[in-house]
């Protein structure tokens, strides 16, 4: 009877998992203190989504099947895409309390491993407090603001909830271990703050399997990771040097390689000075992430995230804030832009998960683009009584901005 019993609850366990979409990494294997390790190649070069706190308030299994990430930081604190991607859903409630994680975003990353191979990964920002992106907007890892820290859906005080999925995001099933499978940068002056018995273990064994062979913090002393074009390209580190200029100015000539093409233009994604007061650049070139000494950079271009933004403007712009439901609106203003035609321009309102309900895309391939020319096209009289979202994306080539995200209500 209780072996009849046992399978019965083992049948009905199989069911549930595949019900729910069990998830079973292909290649995996347990480090002391770690999650699964399901990824080989990567290069340690998505970012710390929190810059101004590296308070590690929950490791990854915290005895929750937490399968996140949780960082301390106070109301508002801003949260930057920890890689170069595409967002692809938000959740913006007012509220923030229709789900546990509140208000959230989600980007997706075509991310390149060490051997070349590609791979599709997601990154999640949990409990936000305020949303600063939309859906189908290109962020730039180190740079682009995606929203401020919050304590939205259930939380205990104002974090972060940072998770990276390989595949799929719809379960935390299929959320990975940021450092475990060597995905996620580790700030020299972590702080963990935990209180779930988990967080100083946790970062000791990430520090082991850190430290192992490509340590790589340039506050230590001086280092030298990926300083040339091949080293980026190889996802090579090289051994911490004494601290000196010399061998900062060394770096330079790793290889007998030009640290860069001629004429190069990089993203500059942080600034970093090591501990004999020489300035390092991080950098974001064609895929690859490395460090460039001060004195190299005078001779490429750099790129901002502020300079991308302020490239594409409006003008004579009127936005809706307070609507009476069945009554019409009309749009009117301009989008220029400074660096390139602009391809694709989509004007609509969206609700709080970025669905949109009334709006038009068009394909000007010019540098202004008129906004009533789609004013036909987005009907607010069929707008029920709520909180929604005006927004307009703009592209240039393969990079698209949220240049407005108005919300507004709209009345009974």
């Amino acid at each position: 009877m209780k072996s009849r019993i046992l399978a019965m609850f083992l049948a009905i366990a199989v069911m549930i998992g595949l019900a729910g979409g069990l998830y079973t990494p292909i290649e995996a294997k347990e480090v002391p203190g770690l999650g699964s390790i399901v990824l080989h190649g990567g290069r340690r070069d998505f970012q710390w989504p929190v810059p101004a706190y590296h308070n590690l308030k929950s490791c990854f299994y915290d005895g929750r099947n937490h399968c996140a990430l949780d960082i301390a930081a106070p109301n508002e604190t801003p949260v930057i895409a920890s890689f170069d991607g595409t967002v692809i859903e938000v959740r913006a409630d007012q509220n923030g309390i229709t789900t546990g994680y509140g208000n959230y975003v989600v980007v997706q990353h075509d991310y390149m491993l060490s051997d070349g191979s590609r791979v599709t990964l997601y990154s999640k920002y949990n409990h936000l407090n305020s949303v600063s992106v939309c859906v189908g907007e290109s962020v730039m890892g180190g740079l682009t603001v995606i929203g401020g820290i919050g304590s939205t859906g259930y939380t205990e005080g104002a974090h972060l909830d940072f998770q990276i999925f390989k595949d799929n995001y719809s379960s935390k099933a299929y959320s990975i271990d940021p450092f475990a499978n060597e995905l996620l940068e580790l700030p020299d002056d972590l702080i963990i703050t935990d209180s779930w018995d988990c967080g100083r273990k946790y970062y000791s064994a990430v520090k082991s399997l850190y430290e192992t062979d490509s340590a790589s913090y340039l506050t230590k002393c001086t280092i030298m990771p990926m300083a040339s074009w091949a080293n980026m390209k190889a996802g090579k580190y090289e051994k911490t040097l004494p601290c000196s200029i010399a061998t900062d100015k060394r770096s330079l000539s790793m290889n007998g390689d030009k640290p860069l093409p001629e004429n190069a233009t990089v993203r500059i994604t942080g600034v970093i000075k090591n501990s004999v007061g020489n300035t390092w650049y991080r950098i974001f070139y064609q895929g690859y992430t490395g460090y460039l000494f001060h004195d190299q950079v005078k001779n490429i271009r750099t790129i901002t995230n502020e300079m991308l933004t302020k490239r594409i403007s409006v003008q004579s712009l009127n936005v809706p804030l307070n609507l009476k439901a069945g009554h019409t609106y009309s749009l009117y203003g301009t989008v220029n832009s400074t660096f390139g035609n602009l391809t694709k321009m989509t004007v609509g309102v969206f609700d709080g998960n970025g669905k949109m309900i009334t709006g038009a895309t068009a394909y000007p391939n010019t540098k202004t683009f008129d906004v009533h020319s789609l004013d036909n096209s987005v009907i607010f009289d069929i707008l029920g009584a709520g909180r929604y979202y005006y927004r307009i994306l703009a592209s240039v080539g393969n990079e698209t901005k949220c240049v407005v995200n108005q919300p507004f209500s709209v009345s009974a």
